[in-house]
């Protein structure tokens, strides 16, 4: 296919630069064979010298502007064909670049939406064991100081992931503001920290 594509396309180069060359190859082409056959018909009449290459040249000189029209129409037909080939050429090309630019567009949305879910599940992950060194300090009595995870500054981070991580980080800045609230008013703080919430399509995959 790649090397048939690659005929026609030097077809269409040397038509487009070449064509008034094979025009006018094919007039005089056309006007020798007939001047053969005028010639030919002369002969067989009898020849008669001047007279006949009178009625040589006369012939020719006839035959030349219906010559000349055939050959344009002949041309004016293969560069119609040719103005329809590219025309279907650059449409079926603006489908194929427009198939392949919502392919890349739904790409990057199921890609961001894969990574949000990534970036929510690993933070959940963080605040969980957070929660748990939190609780064990408590069951021991001593003081726990250490901060609630927070959004790191990271430049490189996926887009996906980030605003995942992001979402979270705020759930749990907002979850510890409630808390020390609570602390400050001496009053007890029962509230869980943020979990991940269970996905009823995996959960039901599992069963």
């Amino acid at each position: 296919m790649p090397k048939h594509n690659t005929f026609l396309q030097t077809v269409r180069d040397f038509w487009r630069t070449g064509k008034t060359g094979v025009g006018l190859f094919l007039v005089s082409l056309f006007a020798l064979i007939y001047g053969y056959i005028a010639l030919d018909f002369e002969i067989t009449q009898g020849w008669n010298g001047h007279t006949s290459v009178q009625n040589v040249i006369k012939d020719i000189s006839s035959f030349i502007p219906v010559d000349a029209a055939g050959v344009a129409t002949i041309i004016g037909v293969i560069d119609l064909m040719m103005l329809l080939s590219d025309f279907i050429d650059a449409r079926r090309q603006k489908r194929i670049e427009a198939a392949a630019a919502a392919a890349a567009a739904k790409g990057k949305a199921e890609g961001k939406a894969e990574g949000k879910a990534e970036g929510k599940a690993e933070v959940y992950r963080e605040i969980a064991e957070w929660d748990r060194r939190r609780r064990e300090a408590e069951e021991r009595g001593e003081e726990f100081t250490e901060p609630p995870p927070t959004q790191p500054i990271d430049n490189g981070m996926a887009e996906g992931i980030a605003v995942g991580k992001a979402e979270v980080y705020r759930e749990i800045a907002e979850w510890d503001r409630r808390r020390r609230e609570a602390e400050e008013r001496d009053e007890e703080f029962t509230e869980p920290p943020p979990t991940q919430p269970i996905d009823n399509s995996e959960a039901n995959s599992e069963k």
